[in-house]
């Protein structure tokens, strides 16, 4: 089979599959299928060397797919993401199956497709079918909470596509190309260069859960399935940060002013949402703002990318490692989040609570996990990173993992309260994608190690040691001083957080339209029947213009008339 072939199947193969599930009747055929979906990707992405690119003059505008060292990295972890939650919801998943896997599958055909596509037709195409597909997961239970977080989710995305085609294309007509190389590099010189950045900044970070863009995640996740959850925080937000690399000069010029922006919002993000992640009581919302969190990091190696070029081959690989290690990790966290609400004796829940400790961990960057590696690979960059962002990355960025530890432990304990059963119990097919999603996340990561280049020194070891240490020592005064108090009642952020101003504003707003609405009634009263009143008046005039065109029908008025006429002309050209 050509690079070609193999390249194309990757989006192709599961988007057969989705119509396959639609038009077929046998229930259980689209968990099977569902699971055939990421093959393709796994195989494309496992291959040595990489396949290259290959380009397709009878597809869009003509389209190009490829695959570099970086993408197939992320393209890898994707794959065997998706793999692992479709054996997880061939079992779990039991209401409006055949459509949740259609759906499943359509988002999954969109987000390959992104990680494979190297000119912008294409991109937007499979990013926007990603996008829209994933309103389903996220509204597949029908219940009030979430058909509103579907409805934020798909304003944010509407705002966001439509920035994306205004950046693309302004970018296009302006370099005179559609693939990324070449906007890339003529993008210093375009006219509107800034707005085209901003544009693109503002329609992949509404994906990538940046501060502020970021408040369909707490809503969507603890609506979702757990393996939908699985998929959108740990690849569909992941693809946000791919397309910025994409699009972005990355390497080619320096953007200070938007490399401290990313750097702001990202350190921004990765405190936000451990802090606003601490005060949930729902074990999903918890992962949510830790998805947050973990994003503000990786847009900090964003911003050091912008801030300074000469970083990009290095950074590159080190934002696709985290990405690895996040993806894995955070999959593994919601499947078990998932097996936490089902039914579950003393026992079973006790070894859950033991495994999800161990992602949990390479979260907050223990030492030897795969957490601290990715994060080391991130602040490797500090050391050639002009000022004044070195020294602000330097000590900002372990604390991000005290304060990851402290979301983690939260996490723990939630997941350990014994919560209602809403599932049935899991099937033997159900834990066994759990367990592998939870050995891959220990695991595989290691396996490319060697290519973040990071140096093994005890200074490492001892680095990624003191925050957990710092974070067990305030979750014990927190917990004392707790307990000293009486255990009061500490009131929790309602998951949206900076959306619920915006909500309490628009629903003011249209109260106050509806009282005004009210108020004016007997004055509208009054003015529709002035306005009757005058078209009536209007009528008559229009009514006796038939007899005054008679009246001055007559010889005698036209003649009268006249004279008049030539009397006013004489007089004004007299006067002249």
């Amino acid at each position: 089979m050509t690079t070609a072939t193999l390249l194309l199947l990757v989006p192709l193969w599961p988007l057969l599959l989705a119509v396959l599930t639609v038009v077929s009747r046998r229930r259980r055929l689209g968990g099977l299928l569902a699971g055939c979906g990421a093959l393709p990707a796994l195989a494309v992405s496992l291959m040595a060397p990489l396949p290259g690119e290959a380009s397709y003059a009878w597809l869009l505008l003509g389209t190009r797919f490829g695959l570099g060292e970086a993408d197939a990295i992320v393209l890898l972890f994707t794959a065997i993401v998706w793999l692992l939650a479709s054996m997880f919801a061939r079992t779990w998943v039991r209401e409006r199956r055949e459509r949740f896997f259609a759906i499943f599958l359509l988002t999954m055909s969109g987000n390959f497709g992104a990680l494979v596509a190297q000119d912008m037709p294409s991109f937007y195409a499979c990013f926007a079918l990603m996008s829209f597909a994933t309103y389903g997961l996220v509204a597949h239970k029908l219940t009030r909470e979430a058909k509103h977080a579907a409805n934020v989710y798909i304003v944010l995305v509407v705002i966001g596509e439509a920035a994306l085609a205004a950046a693309l294309m302004l970018a296009a007509g302006a370099v005179g190309a559609s693939d990324f190389v070449s906007v890339r590099a003529g993008l210093e010189t375009a006219p509107l260069s800034q707005l085209i950045i901003a544009l693109a900044f503002l329609g992949f970070g509404i994906k990538a859960g940046v501060l502020l863009l970021h408040v369909w995640l707490p809503l969507a996740h603890p609506v979702a399935p757990a393996p939908a959850s699985a998929v959108l925080s740990g690849t569909v937000i992941v693809t946000g940060f791919v397309g910025w690399l994409r699009f972005l000069p990355v390497g080619e010029w320096a953007l200070p002013g938007w490399g401290g922006a990313c750097i702001v919002l990202g350190l921004g993000a990765a405190f936000y949402g451990a802090f606003v992640g601490i005060d949930q009581r729902n074990p999903k919302v918890v992962l949510a703002y830790s998805s947050i969190s973990q994003m503000g990091i990786m847009t900090v190696g964003v911003g050091m990318l912008l801030w300074q070029p000469e970083l990009a081959e290095q950074l590159q690989l080190a934002i696709a490692f985290f990405a690895l290690h996040h993806g894995l990790a955070k999959s593994a966290l919601f499947l078990g989040t998932g097996l936490a609400h089902g039914a579950l004796n003393k026992i079973q829940r006790r070894r859950l609570v033991a495994g999800l400790a161990l992602p949990s961990l390479a979260l907050a960057g223990a030492p030897f996990t795969s957490g601290m590696v990715a994060k080391s690979a991130l602040a490797a960059g500090e050391a050639v990173l002009a000022e004044p962002w070195a020294g602000t990355i330097e000590h900002l960025l372990p604390l991000t993992s005290v304060a990851t530890a402290l979301l983690m432990a939260r996490f723990l304990f939630l997941v350990g309260q014994s919560p209602t059963a809403t599932q049935p119990p899991a099937t033997r097919e159900t834990w066994l994608a759990w367990w592998a999603s939870l050995v891959l996340a220990l695991v595989l990561p290691w396996s490319l190690v060697p290519a973040t280049q990071v140096a093994w020194t005890p200074a490492l070891i001892v680095g990624s040691l003191w925050p957990l240490a710092v974070a067990f020592a305030i979750a014990l005064i927190a917990v004392r001083s707790w307990r000293r108090a009486g255990r009061p009642a500490v009131p929790e952020i309602p998951a949206g957080d900076v959306l619920l101003p915006l909500e309490w504003l628009t629903r003011r707003v249209r109260h106050a339209a509806v009282s005004v609405a009210d108020s004016t009634q007997p004055l509208l009263g009054r003015m529709r029947q002035a306005a009757a009143t005058a078209r009536a008046r209007a009528w008559s005039l229009v009514r006796g213009t038939g007899d005054v065109e008679t009246v001055l029908t007559r010889w005698p008025v036209a003649l009268t008339m006249a004279v008049l006429v030539g009397i006013v002309v004489v007089l004004i050209t007299g006067l002249r």
